[in-house]
């Protein structure tokens, strides 16, 4: 069932109260946190809540799960069931050395002129069903092509191995019914990002489904991270491409 943007928000800050309750009723460690994300309802009342988690203040990249509840009984999606713990929080590898090695490999799947404008963070990489200590550095550029890259490079922080290299601007062409392949026209905002409103088509909007207050039937993005839209002629969108709890049919 649809949500309205009130009763997303309340839900979502009924699961922010009760999320320390709730790690300790799935027997989370004492430094671990979860941070509610989203929210749906199915028409017999079930509520399915997505978790991100942090471990001593570091988010947990593969760490989410999904909550299911029902009639006051509830069941656990884990994106991964590993105990999570770390030897030590301090990284052998610095940030500058991680940054580097994160420009290189970016170089290497083929991002012209890469820059990290911002420092590497350090996060905890769980993908693996392996918790490690790592850096992530987002290297922004060129792809091949001459669009946006905004590339996610995941470092570990002890053996400074590449743990991740993930695009997460992705270009698509649309097709219509009759008119074959069509261009989606952007429209400048105030703060100058871009927006998905055609001017060229009566102001027709591409939407989040979590942003969606008309109740219409639009995409919901599955991939982590946000969407990005910068006036280019063709619809980017990004995505993490990594496994987790609602890329397995757990939110429709």
């Amino acid at each position: 069932m649809q949500l309205s943007p009130g009763q997303r928000r309340k839900l979502l800050d009924q699961a922010t109260n009760t999320a320390p309750d709730t790690a300790r009723s799935l027997g989370l460690g004492p430094q671990e946190k979860l941070i509610p994300k989203d929210v749906i309802k199915d028409a017999d009342g079930t509520v399915h809540i997505r978790y991100d988690r942090t471990y001593a203040g570091l988010p947990v990249l593969g760490g989410d799960l999904v909550d299911h509840q029902h009639e006051g009984s509830h069941t656990v999606t884990y994106a991964s069931k590993a105990h999570l713990t770390l030897p030590t929080a301090k990284a052998k590898v610095s940030a500058g050395t991680a940054k580097k090695s994160a420009l290189s490999r970016a170089a290497a799947k083929g991002t012209r002129k890469g820059a990290a404008r911002t420092a590497p963070h350090q996060v905890v990489w769980m993908m693996n069903d392996k918790p490690q200590l790592a850096w992530e550095t987002v290297v922004t550029g060129l792809q091949r092509d001459g669009s946006p890259s905004e590339r996610h490079v995941v470092t570990d922080a002890a053996s400074g191995a590449t743990l991740e290299n993930a695009e997460h601007v992705e270009s698509a062409e649309g097709n219509s019914l009759y008119s074959g392949q069509v261009t989606i026209g952007s429209t400048r905002q105030d703060d100058g990002t871009y927006a998905l409103i055609d001017p060229a088509h009566g102001n027709h909007r591409t939407l989040d489904s979590s942003d969606n207050a008309n109740g219409g039937p639009v995409h919901r993005q599955r991939r982590r991270v946000g969407r990005r839209n910068d006036g280019e002629p063709r619809n980017r969108g990004g995505g993490r491409g990594l496994r987790r709890a609602d890329d397995v049919g757990l939110l429709p």
